[in-house]
């Protein structure tokens, strides 16, 4: 009679894990629980979390913001936060980053995966957590985070009705209220502002040219919010202070640079962070050049493919054999990682470039052999992600602000993966078994991912 009892309950025990593993939401109630097990790690309360904390113990509210506008920066709205967050208990930072971080996941797995097969939100959430996070400690946990990862998920959010729009769903007020605050907090960044600009404008475009459908007030108001704040970020005082400030301070012949240089500074150390990060960069290639192979019609898009995966896969997995077949590497290497434009009369100087723009160029043939006309999004998805890094050449913060600006790339480069994925799936370019390794492959690499960040802390 027990042993009856206990099968029926293990069959039940199964029955019902089964239906958790195959619910829709259960692969972010998991990446939710997995990034906020990492956070209990964080070391908060150090160098700029330290600073804006004691602000509130220097300055009244409004002192504080007059004093930052005045001579530091326009993100008032975010900063306004940072105030009040670092002077709570970690915990519910914790809580709240690891919420964003996962509401993000979900809203960009709802735009690309309208289908909602369970095993592409699985594939999502572990490319998710590929996510090199100990970048986001450069300048203090919470400051960080609250200027990327904050800004990017509520950016999603604000882009929450307009998905929801073309999906049929009707959406409660209260949605629009969260989405608008959303909005006003994320486009008081400059990159993402930007972003926030570029797809509404987008998707005033399709509906309204293409489709031909009446306009979305929604959609209206965020355009005039994020030109209104285009227009403050501009004429703040704070952020041209800021300007000659790190001009002197960090790069004091930044003046001097021409378009050229400053185009230089956006392009080869964007490219040098992905080499160094190296798996986002492996992904990306390798599901590019996996899809470009599979629809190509011509053998030169072939070759394109394969050398471009191969050129990724020396500059990165295999580094050591490369450096070991050509030691002149080393050089080239060290201008990659240099933050200043360097005489091009030296061979190995104008490599990182040519490099970088052949990598640009492939990336985008690639993406328009497999798209097509099809789908354009993923085209458009690039060139903002690419975009947000490229401004940095253009303003001396890049010194300062490092690794963690390429925030906004990685997740362009999540989606494009996921949506070249997704194309392969649903064209029958790929059975099930590749999927199963593909998932496999991942797991592996976020496991390696998350013993490395803890190692690191």
């Amino acid at each position: 009679m027990n042993l009856e009892r206990e099968n029926n309950f293990e069959k039940g025990f199964i029955v019902v894990m089964k239906k958790v593993l195959k619910n829709k939401i259960f692969p972010f109630i998991l990446l939710f629980g997995i990034v906020l097990y990492f956070h209990l790690f964080f070391n908060t309360g150090l160098k700029d979390d330290a600073m804006y904390a004691s602000f509130l113990r220097e300055y009244n509210y409004f002192e504080f913001l007059s004093y930052h506008y005045n001579l530091w920066s326009s993100r008032l709205i975010i900063e306004s936060v940072l105030i009040v967050i670092t002077n709570l208990n970690s915990i519910i930072w914790e809580v709240i980053d690891s919420l964003i971080f996962s509401i993000s996941a979900y809203i960009v797995l709802l735009l690309v995966n309208r289908k909602q097969d369970t095993l592409i939100n699985y594939l999502g959430c572990l490319l998710f957590l590929q996510y090199p996070f100990a970048e986001l400690s450069s300048a203090g946990w919470i400051s960080t985070t609250a200027n990327y990862i904050w800004t990017f998920g509520l950016g999603m959010i604000s882009f929450y009705p307009l998905i929801q729009r073309e999906r049929g769903v009707k959406i409660h007020w209260l949605i629009y209220v969260v989405a608008i605050i959303g909005l006003l907090y994320s486009a008081n960044l400059e990159q993402m502002c930007m972003v926030i600009f570029a797809f509404n404008f987008l998707y005033l475009i399709y509906t309204n040219f293409i489709k031909k459908e009446k306009l979305s007030k929604y959609n209206i108001l965020c355009l005039v919010i994020t030109l209104l704040m285009f227009v403050f970020i501009f004429t703040c005082p704070g952020n041209w202070n800021r300007y000659a400030v790190e001009t002197i301070e960090r790069i004091p012949y930044y003046s001097s640079y021409d378009i050229f240089d400053k185009i230089y500074l956006g392009i080869v150390p964007t490219f040098n962070i992905l080499i160094i990060n190296r798996v986002y960069l492996v992904l990306f290639i390798t599901f590019l050049s996996i899809g470009a192979y599979i629809y190509s019609k011509h053998d030169i898009t072939k070759i394109i493919a394969i050398s471009s995966a191969i050129l990724v896969y020396m500059l990165t997995i295999f580094q050591n054999i490369l450096l070991l077949l050509f030691p002149g590497m080393v050089m080239t290497y060290a201008a990659f990682d240099s933050y200043i434009v360097p005489p091009f009369s030296e061979f190995y100087n104008v490599v990182p470039l040519l490099i970088s723009v052949l990598l640009i160029c492939s990336i985008i043939y690639m993406m328009v052999v497999i798209f097509k006309k099809s789908n354009a999004l993923p085209f458009f998805i690039f060139l903002l992600g690419f975009a947000t890094r490229f401004i940095m050449g253009f303003s001396p913060t890049i010194f300062a602000s490092c690794s963690r600006t390429c925030y906004f790339l990685y997740m362009a480069m999540i989606i494009i993966i996921l949506y070249i994925f997704i194309k392969l799936n649903n064209d029958k370019k790929i059975g099930h078994k590749w999927a199963l390794i593909f998932t496999s492959v991942l797991f592996m690499l976020a496991v390696f991912n998350g013993i490395n960040l803890l190692s690191s802390l």
